[in-house]
């Protein structure tokens, strides 16, 4: 048996799968004819990573999707609420504005007192109280600073969490048969939901005699 690839017009292409038939109808042996058959270059069954609800379908049945299309969503219950919620954190930089505003104000107090000690004018206690409490000021900066990247980590922590309910395409194909429709629940042992076949380049098998 051998086997070539061909790149085909779509439309006959997709012809060719749903209707799989002898590409040439046997003949005598004088004509020279081959029996063959066409065949997806891939055929799979695309599932979600986690069991749910599915929520809304993308395609439909015969289907030409890219890479990266959106096939399915499954529910995502308090999720996206959830993600607002962290990306309205994640922009909110008050907290290191605040902490930062007054760290310049005790530097020049510190360095306003400095100067007066040198002169006689304040005390050595009060400026290691105002140095102590810029120490503070700096370290609720640093604080407020860290806890706003914690946040940043929380968007991206929810956003791959969401892409979890998210089926994707994983290359140029067509949808054949799709197995779970809006409201029905994809379980861990029946989790696939769709079928896909690649068809270019599109596989051609002949039965060529010795």
């Amino acid at each position: 048996m051998s086997r070539i690839h061909l790149s085909s017009n779509r439309l006959l292409v997709l012809l060719a799968v749903f209707v799989p038939a002898c590409l040439l109808t046997p003949c005598s042996a004088d004509e020279g004819a081959l029996l063959g058959f066409t065949q997806p270059n891939l055929t799979i069954k695309v599932a979600f990573s986690q069991p749910g609800r599915v929520k809304t379908l993308h395609v439909k049945e015969g289907q030409k999707v890219s890479q990266n299309a959106l096939l399915a969503i499954l529910d995502e219950g308090s999720l996206p609420l959830n993600l607002s919620i962290a990306q309205v954190r994640s922009d909110d930089v008050s907290a290191i504005q605040s902490a930062h505003a007054k760290s310049e104000a005790l530097t020049t107090r510190l360095a306003e007192l400095k100067r007066l000690q040198t002169a006689g004018g304040a005390s050595p206690e009060e400026t290691r109280r105002v140095a102590t409490e810029l120490d503070v000021a700096r370290a609720n900066e640093s604080q407020a600073e860290s806890e706003q990247a914690i946040q940043h980590l929380e968007v991206k922590r929810l956003e791959l969490e969401r892409d979890l309910h998210r089926l994707k395409a994983p290359f140029d194909s067509y949808v054949t048969e799709i197995h779970k429709r809006p409201g029905e629940y994809v379980s861990t042992s029946a989790p696939e939901v769709m079928e896909l076949v690649q068809l270019d380049p599109l596989k051609i098998h002949f039965h060529v005699p010795v």
